[in-house]
């Protein structure tokens, strides 16, 4: 009983000592190799997809250590792009997005799931004009790389499906034949390559130099 209890009280300051050495690191999306996609269904038959073309966030995990990923991000509303700029200004209006009085788009991580082999589930929030709704993304993330400028990076590709009416984005039209113009459903995804960020270190002054410098000062 003795050798048990020395043993559980050993693996806990192990597991202790580990936990306090975990490195929690911070990676800024790089919006030059990433994008923000959707699609959703055009008079029930066809596709339209489109983009943000402008959004920041960052990836914060422990490092090797999947379930720790909290990823944040901010989407400028007003970049939407479906490559045509009278459908683009449609949903730009009150009809749709409703940019003038909802700027920004915001996601937030609840919580990630380590799925095993690379592949993760994201639960978190998601606000678009006003309304927060929770939501569901699973797909991949990538081990760390370093690219040829010494920079460490890691991708996440991860996809999910919402219902544009909960966030207030209601409007349509019934087609003759039956069904709607436009689909409710939005399949959303993420493409994100992020770099590491690295703390810059500061050079501690020796005592005697410091000293130094304040007699020359003085004088």
């Amino acid at each position: 009983m003795r050798l048990r209890k020395q043993f559980l009280t050993a693996s806990m300051i192990v597991g202790a000592s580990l936990a306090l050495n975990a490195r929690a690191d911070t990676y800024n999306i790089d919006p030059t190799h990433s994008q923000v996609l959707f699609k959703v269904k055009h008079l029930s038959i066809s596709t339209v997809s489109g983009r943000f073309d402008t959004f920041s966030g960052t990836l914060d995990m422990d490092e090797g250590e999947p379930k720790s990923l909290k990823l944040a991000g901010t989407i400028n509303a007003a970049s939407i792009n479906t490559n045509n700029k009278k459908r683009d200004d449609h949903l730009r209006n009150e009809d749709f997005l409703d940019v003038k009085s909802h700027a920004e788009i915001t996601f937030e991580t609840a919580k990630t799931r380590d799925r095993r082999r690379g592949r993760i589930r994201i639960f978190g929030n998601l606000k678009m004009r006003g309304k927060p709704r929770p939501v569901v993304l699973e797909g991949t993330i990538s081990d760390a790389v370093q690219d040829p400028w010494g920079n460490t990076r890691i991708a996440v590709n991860v996809e999910g499906k919402i219902d544009r009416t909960k966030f207030g984005i209601a409007w349509n039209k019934e087609m003759e034949t039956g069904g709607l113009v436009i689909g409710e459903e939005v399949t959303i995804a993420l493409e994100l390559e992020a770099t590491l960020v690295v703390e810059e270190k500061t050079e501690e002054v020796p005592a005697e130099k410091d000293e130094k410098a304040a007699a020359d000062t003085k004088e």
